[in-house]
């Protein structure tokens, strides 16, 4: 994980749907142009979808310098960095004054064309879900919803995603 100061606050967003509360099972495709993630979304009753069709989330992640999917799950969220800064379970986030951007640009400094205003762009998000958490640094992001009846059909439509970033 990483550690935190004084500068950094959790703000909540709307640009990406809220994940359902139960099992969103995320999916992360990534390669070295894009990163996108995908979870399910809260159940919407009949007659308000076709049966056998659920709902997800496809975010795609424009410019991404890092990504993390893993612990922790809800019942330890309160473990989190950001805990008590307004992060909190089954969520979307951006953390202002990030510290993760600050080491990432510190971590560059090194590379002799160095250029810390590269990093004044980026945007540090966090997804809260039931067993994960997934964290980017990216320059922004686009969200969608879209009704898909398998995980093969949601990682396709994520694939399209993460294609048209190469385009």
């Amino acid at each position: 994980m990483y550690e935190v100061d004084d500068l950094d606050a959790v703000i909540e967003i709307t640009e990406a749907p809220v994940p359902c509360g139960g099992a969103p099972l995320p999916i992360v495709l990534a390669n070295d142009h894009g990163v996108v993630l995908s979870y399910w979304l809260p159940e919407v009753p009949p007659p308000y979808k076709s049966r056998g069709v659920e709902s997800c989330a496809i975010v795609s992640f424009v410019r991404p310098a890092v990504h993390l999917l893993g612990q922790p799950n809800d019942e330890a969220i309160e473990g989190h960095p950001l805990w008590g800064r307004g992060l909190h379970i089954y969520g979307v986030f951006r953390v202002l004054n990030s510290s993760l951007i600050r080491s990432l640009e510190k971590m560059n400094s090194v590379h002799p064309r160095h250029n810390p205003d590269q990093y004044t762009s980026l945007s540090h998000y966090v997804f809260t879900f039931h067993d994960t958490c997934f964290e980017c640094v990216a320059q922004s992001l686009s969200a969608e919803s879209v009704e898909v009846q398998e995980d093969a059909e949601r990682i396709a439509k994520m694939a399209e995603r993460l294609a048209a970033r190469l385009g």
